[in-house]
């Protein structure tokens, strides 16, 4: 596996895991192909969309779903990408786990079932370990439930823990201990803001707050630093992107913004670029944008990358090599 296909240029959480041992483990974890899997474009979709991340340009097909769905999460280690629960039309609600290797275009194949049928659900993965959190479950309850697989080792979810309190449509990220859940609703937005380790099963608890209190954001991470972007409040769509140090309990920080306000887009990121993948417009349509940073550690605002196959939203990202 190619540790990393993008720029020479070094992410500065490099620097810091210098001499740690980790930082192979860090570069393994990422990889140059970013994937968009699922999603809604006026009904559910299978499609699977990747993109080279080094060069800037359009996504091309790499295969299909086991089962359309939108409102699912995704993780990765590096090799394989997994892809969790969901929405599909009938019966609405799934608890499909589904992964492809991701250095191999081609269909998802079967990984094993959620605990529970659950769609509009987030997920992250210290590369070992994926973590699936909140959601909602038939018929409409909304959850704090936490479950988890081993990425390398298909079988079925087992528990994890609880959230400190029952949400959906959030966003998550981690970094090579530390999962955060950002945000999310259950009757109203949140600005709450979650930490696990996810090496060691057990309850969320509390990191910090988000800049603003937002659900349908969509975030991602280089290990170190976690970046979310857009979402939805109240009545607005969101085009903020803000940031925290994953292991060091604090607030959100502004970074800057979005080409133009969205909720429900997919995120993903190699280490050193963050992207976010298609989305719902404030124009309440399905876009196929996809834009980037270019450095987690230069505040300005997102530029565009090139577009999905497809105006999606609802669907989720990953990367790897």
């Amino acid at each position: 596996m190619g540790l990393r296909s993008i720029s020479n240029a070094k992410s500065p959480f490099e620097d810091k895991l210098a001499g740690t041992g980790k930082l192979e483990q860090y570069l393994e974890y990422y990889g140059g192909r970013g994937l968009h899997g699922g999603g809604d474009t006026g009904s559910d979709v299978n499609v699977i969309d990747y993109i080279t991340i080094s060069t800037a340009g359009d996504a091309t097909d790499f295969g299909d779903l086991t089962e359309a769905r939108d409102h699912l999460g995704a993780c990765s280690n590096g090799k394989r990408g997994v892809f969790m629960g969901g929405n599909p039309s009938s019966p609405g609600y799934s608890n499909v786990i589904d992964y492809v290797t991701v250095a191999t275009t081609g269909n998802a194949v079967d990984f094993g079932d959620l605990t529970a049928a659950t769609k509009e659900v987030c997920a992250c993965s210290n590369g070992t370990r994926g973590v699936r959190g909140g959601g909602r479950v038939s018929p409409g309850s909304v959850v704090n439930v936490m479950d988890y697989v081993e990425i390398e080792k298909q079988g079925d979810a087992a528990d994890f823990g609880d959230l400190q309190e029952a949400r959906r449509s959030m966003a998550a990220c981690a970094s090579l201990t530390t999962g955060i859940f950002w945000g999310g609703r259950n009757g109203s937005q949140t600005n709450k803001i979650d930490y696990i380790t996810i090496a060691t099963t057990g309850n969320g608890t509390d990191f910090g707050d988000m800049y603003q209190g937002v659900y349908y954001s969509a975030a991602c991470s280089d290990r170190d630093r976690g970046i979310g972007g857009g979402g939805y409040y109240n009545t607005n769509f969101y085009d903020e992107i803000t940031f925290l140090t994953m292991d060091t309990k604090t607030s959100a920080s502004s970074f800057g913004d979005l080409l133009g306000a969205a909720e429900m887009s997919a995120a993903c990121s190699d280490g050193n670029y963050a992207l976010w993948l298609g989305g719902n417009n404030s124009s309440n349509a399905a876009q196929n944008i996809i834009q980037y940073i270019s450095n987690f550690y230069s505040p300005g605002n997102a530029v565009d990358f090139g577009d999905l196959s497809t105006a999606t939203r609802y669907g989720t990202g990953t990367s790897g090599d």
